[in-house]
């Protein structure tokens, strides 16, 4: 994308291996001059694993960081007040191929001090039909 001279750009990165035992993987992206505004580059790491205890019980996560990057000059992060981690822990139960149950907890935290920050504990159900 293009904007008045400043080009915004998006590099991204991912590698996955899946076993049928487990599965693994990640992905890194960086954005540049984000929303065509010269200076404001963003980073993203994604992670995400799993394995299978059993035929039918998997324990799984997934961790997350979005964050902007400081400019030069400036005592913080440009955009730190939407900047955060994120994660999933949890346990799936397969009773068949069409139903599945998990349990698991979803946190967020924000980098801004003054951000809430989020913890939740699901309970899923999914149907195949």
């Amino acid at each position: 994308m293009k904007n008045e001279g400043v080009i915004q750009n998006e590099s991204l990165i991912f590698a996955g291996f899946k076993t049928s035992r487990f599965f693994l993987g990640g992905e890194f992206n960086y954005k540049t001059n984000l929303d065509t505004i010269a200076g404001h580059h963003a980073l993203g790491v994604s992670a995400t694993g799993g394995v299978n205890l059993s035929e039918k019980l998997m324990l799984f996560s997934r961790y997350d960081l979005s964050s902007s990057v400081r400019p030069e000059g400036y005592s913080d992060n440009w955009n730190y007040k939407k900047d955060y981690q994120f994660m999933i822990l949890g346990v799936q139960y397969s009773f068949s191929r069409a139903l599945r149950v998990s349990l698991n907890y979803q946190g967020k935290f924000p980098y801004d001090p003054a951000g809430a920050s989020s913890q939740m504990l699901f309970l899923n159900l999914a149907f195949k039909i």
